[in-house]
């Protein structure tokens, strides 16, 4: 199954069609690309070297459409990479990372360990920045291990990582209860 076609209906003024590649661009997925950015497709976690219309994914396959600086790819040439000539036959590898956040999903309140890796290879992500998008818990950033200490109080949290111009990581939901009660003799 194609992944342009099964993920997200775009109208003919949001997308760019170039015979080269025999493919659209994405333009517009909510908002519209700004100048120095466009949307790019990602499969697992990996940045996809062909067009959505060519991408075939199967069930279980993470699929992610992000807006990333154009300079991010082609060694920082700032060229677009669909209108680059050498396209087709050579790899574009994005200096943005896709960032995954992961850690416990329930617990008592108190000190949360989150990690943040690079999708993409797995590898820790460090100086990520991780914040909460449903409360005011203070943020926190990762360490060398990718690994940052959250504090959460009791509640439903939804946990976010973000670093420079990285693809933000997926939400992660945290039910927090409050601690439970000593029992006293």
């Amino acid at each position: 199954m194609a992944a342009f076609n099964s993920c997200i209906h775009v109208t003919s003024p949001d997308r760019i069609y170039y015979p080269n590649l025999d493919d659209f661009q994405i333009t517009k997925i909510k908002t519209t690309a700004p100048p120095g950015k466009f949307w790019s497709l990602w499969l697992n976690y990996k940045f996809a070297n062909i067009g959505g219309g060519q991408l075939h994914i199967k069930e279980g396959d993470s699929v992610l459409w992000a807006l990333i600086p154009e300079d991010s790819v082609n060694g920082g040439t700032k060229t677009h990479p669909l209108t680059e000539t050498s396209w087709l036959t050579s790899v574009i590898v994005p200096t943005s990372i896709p960032l995954k956040l992961k850690g416990a999903r329930e617990g008592n309140a108190g000190q949360f360990t989150v990690t943040v890796i690079n999708g993409s290879n797995r590898s820790p992500v460090q100086y990520a920045r991780i914040k909460c998008a449903t409360s005011d818990v203070p943020e926190a950033f990762t360490d060398k291990y990718g690994q940052a200490q959250v504090e959460l109080p009791p509640g439903n949290h939804m946990l976010r990582a973000l670093r420079g111009d990285d693809i933000v990581s997926n939400m992660l939901t945290v039910m927090v209860t409050s601690l439970p009660l000593q029992k006293t003799y």
